[in-house]
């Protein structure tokens, strides 16, 4: 925690020219920005992978000499898909992966953020992130929103997926 007291504070003020009131006033009130038109918003950042656990990421720099180190200090962060909770069968993640991909697809082919979709469909946006990734298990009231915030049928969107269960 990093302690200023007032006195410093006062003397920072003073060596910029803003020891009164006035003058800090005068500096706030005093400043426009120009005129800018309103910017398009930059596309969703996306990493598609094919299997939970791929590494899509990894990043390393200099955090600099600290005493009792030896040699320099370097952080390294290494980024993954993160995985399907694994309580579940093999079964019922291929199924889930299956839904992911179809709403992740679909929405792509919409041209449609997680956030539009979201809004679209009256989810909450983690809501449907997690579908995308394969955590959630989606109810039918959810899969019909889905559908038609994509404009699709839920049999288009289920299509091909099956859960290994066998009777008898």
């Amino acid at each position: 925690m990093l302690l200023v007291s007032p006195n410093g504070v006062y003397k920072t003020l003073v060596r910029h020219g803003l020891n009164t009131r006035s003058k800090r006033l005068a500096l706030v009130a005093g400043y426009r920005a120009p005129y800018e038109p309103p910017r398009d918003p930059l596309p969703e950042p996306h990493i598609d992978t094919n299997r939970p656990g791929e590494l899509v990421g990894i990043d390393c720099y200099f955090v600099g000499r600290l005493h009792g180190a030896n040699g320099p200090v370097w952080q390294i962060t290494a980024i993954d898909d993160r995985g399907v909770p694994t309580d579940r069968g093999d079964d019922e993640t291929r199924a889930l992966l299956q839904l992911a991909h179809a709403v992740r697809s679909r929405r792509g082919i919409a041209g449609l953020s997680q956030e539009a979709l979201a809004d679209r469909s009256g989810l909450h946006r983690t809501y449907v992130g997690g579908i995308e990734r394969g955590e959630r298990n989606v109810s039918l009231i959810n899969l019909l929103r889905l559908a038609g915030a994509l404009d699709v049928s839920v049999a288009e969107l289920v299509e091909g997926i099956e859960l290994g269960i066998h009777h008898g």
